[in-house]
C-alpha cells in the first residue's frame, strides 16, 4: 500500500479516522458508484435488447461473457481487486493478533 501523504493523514485526523479506515472507505464508495453504473448499464442494455428483439437469449449470454472477459482484465479492476485482498489479509493478521492476545489474558 502506498504510504499516506500529510493531507491524507490531516483528512482521517479530521473525520476520526486512521489512514487505512479512510481509505477503505473510499475504496468502498467507489465501489459502490461502479456497481451502481453497472447495474443501470446493464440493465438498460440487456431491456432494450431483448425489447428491441437484437438479441436471442443465447446471443446475449454470449455478449454477456464477453463483457465479463473483459472487466476481468480491466487495469482500475485488477488495482482495486488488489486493494482489496491487501486489506483483507491486513484484516486478517489483526485477528489473529486479538485472538493471540485474548488467549494470552484468558
Amino acid at each position: 500500500m502506498k504510504n499516506s501523504t500529510k493531507a491524507e493523514r490531516k483528512r482521517a485526523r479530521e473525520l476520526g479516522f486512521s489512514v487505512g479506515e479512510l481509505r477503505l472507505l473510499e475504496l468502498i464508495e467507489a465501489m459502490d458508484e461502479r456497481l451502481r453504473w453497472a447495474q443501470i448499464l446493464g440493465y438498460a442494455a440487456q431491456y432494450a435488447m431483448k425489447w428491441k428483439g437484437l438479441l436471442t437469449e443465447q446471443e446475449l449470454e454470449t455478449v454477456i461473457q464477453a463483457v465479463s472477459g473483459s472487466i476481468d482484465r480491466d487495469a482500475g479492476e485488477k488495482k482495486r481487486r488488489e486493494l482489496l485482498a491487501e486489506l483483507r489479509k491486513r484484516v486478517a493478521d489483526r485477528d489473529g493478533e486479538v485472538r493471540v492476545a485474548l488467549d494470552e489474558t484468558s
